[in-house]
């Protein structure tokens, strides 16, 4: 099985300089400059995976727990956050207020990235593949995220069914910052595909 794992990596290291990004289902080119909103999402992207809030979903990391990995390794998002912020374990208040502390964090990341597609469209900037398959990764992300807080959230309630609620306002604040993602990347599919169409 590590013969296998090994020969998958070295395919991906010598294959096309392309790779298809989903859900966007588009060819992102790795030597095509990249703009503030591709830089912007990635880097979303890359704070989420390192602070544990969602697992690393690059190409190399999902081999490495598809072949490396033993079947009681390979953990999902919520598991990984709800042990991370001891949601079973330590006090039910002060969970809470670590989970809340990162909905608010991911949800003010979020804005900002948001904040730059905004001004992208409106700038009425050329979208290619990239900036598309870019933003929505960090949406998927994003989401992910939003998974991992609210599994986290409900250990809470079945320990403690009279706990606050401090998570609600969070967690609304949140999904109105995602449902804002969902519009801006759908108007970037389009502003991508105004673009092809006119050069087609």
């Amino acid at each position: 099985m590590r013969s296998l794992g090994f020969a998958a990596v070295i395919f991906l290291c010598s294959g096309c300089a392309t790779v298809s990004m989903q859900p966007a289902s588009m060819t992102t080119s790795f030597s095509a400059p990249q703009s503030e909103l591709s830089k912007a999402s990635d880097a979303f992207c890359e704070m989420l995976e390192s602070r544990g809030w969602v697992a690393s979903s690059s190409p190399f990391a999902l081999l490495q727990r598809s072949f490396f990995s033993s079947q009681a390794d390979q953990t999902s998002d919520t598991e990984v956050y709800f042990d991370k912020v001891a949601a079973k374990t330590d006090r039910v208040d002060l969970v809470e207020g670590r989970i809340v502390r990162d909905i608010d964090t991911v949800r003010a990341s979020l804005s900002d990235v948001n904040e730059i597609a905004r001004s992208f469209i409106a700038d009425h900037k050329k979208a290619t593949r990239s900036d598309v398959s870019s933003f929505e990764e960090a949406l998927v992300q994003a989401r992910k995220s939003r998974r991992a807080f609210e599994a986290a959230d409900n250990i809470l309630t079945e320990r403690n069914s009279a706990q606050s609620s401090l998570t609600t306002g969070a967690f609304e604040a949140f999904d109105a910052e995602i449902e804002r993602s969902k519009s801006l990347a759908d108007a970037l599919v389009a502003s991508w595909r105004d673009d092809n169409s006119a050069l087609s």
